[in-house]
């Protein structure tokens, strides 16, 4: 007897509960297949009557939301799909969508058993807003990757690191260790200046004070990441700041054994 037919629609649920075992952040909660209601209906990207489903949107917390487009071999509009997702807004933070994930389901799934899905060969394909807004896909033209769950959870990942605030980051950390750097040579003192560059076993200077520097702003990134509230950019500190509560958060950093993070 002819096994009947799965439709993408199944194969999709399995999909996403196969990358719910992928990452601990990927959850019901977080990983929705075949759903309605989970992107702003009126946003670029939201596509209209069936199409205001996505296949798979991944929204964890923290992270930029991944939508994946899936069709079964010969795929002929997974692409176009994927592409058009872009800049849709995910319901659950109103963050918008900077990468999708076009990924061709093998035939093998369309009549065999789904729970084989572990096992599945994909071929897959990123698509993603640079820093300029732009519509990019890797690999260009009509290349594709091919790989397992695995890649293509990995290819999830990378793709909710969105480029635009990667480079605004970048921009802004540059400024940030520059402006620390020029207050650290103006009010340091000649004695904690001459200690900052033996210890970092360079030449009292410029790039001594940017390489301290950018210690410092490291070290109050992590500390804002261990204390786990979330704020980034770091909230200003309590004027006068509680040094003594710094110093114990700091003593449990260390004890912790943290130094080659900043080394």
């Amino acid at each position: 007897m002819r096994r009947p037919r799965n439709t993408e629609t199944q194969a999709n649920g399995e999909l996403a509960r196969a990358l719910r075992r992928r990452n601990p952040d990927w959850n019901d909660e977080t990983v929705h297949a075949e759903r309605t209601q989970v992107i702003h209906q009126s946003t670029p990207g939201a596509g209209s009557g069936a199409g205001m489903k996505p296949d798979i949107l991944i929204d964890p917390p923290h992270r930029q939301p991944v939508i994946v487009e899936t069709e079964f071999a010969p795929a002929r509009t997974v692409d176009q799909d994927a592409t058009a997702r872009l800049g849709a807004i995910s319901q659950g933070e109103g963050t918008g969508v900077e990468g999708v994930l076009a990924v061709i389901l093998p035939d093998r799934l369309r009549t065999g058993d789904l729970e084989t899905i572990d096992q599945a060969s994909f071929r897959y394909a990123t698509h993603y807003l640079d820093t300029d807004g732009n519509s990019r896909r890797w690999p260009s033209g009509r290349e594709w990757l091919e790989g397992g769950i695995d890649d293509l959870a990995d290819a999830i990942e990378y793709l909710s690191i969105s480029e635009r605030q990667l480079a605004r980051g970048t921009a802004v950390l540059e400024r940030v260790v520059s402006q620390v750097a020029r207050r650290l040579a103006r009010h340091a003192g000649d004695a904690a200046l001459a200690e900052i560059a033996r210890t970092l076993h360079q030449e009292p200077g410029e790039q001594t004070w940017r390489m301290a520097a950018a210690i410092f702003v490291s070290a109050f990134v992590f500390h804002a990441a261990i204390d786990r509230r979330g704020n980034f950019p770091p909230q200003p500190l309590e004027k006068p700041a509680n040094i003594p509560a710094i110093q114990r958060a700091w003593e449990e950093i260390l004890e912790v054994n943290y130094y080659p993070i900043f080394g």
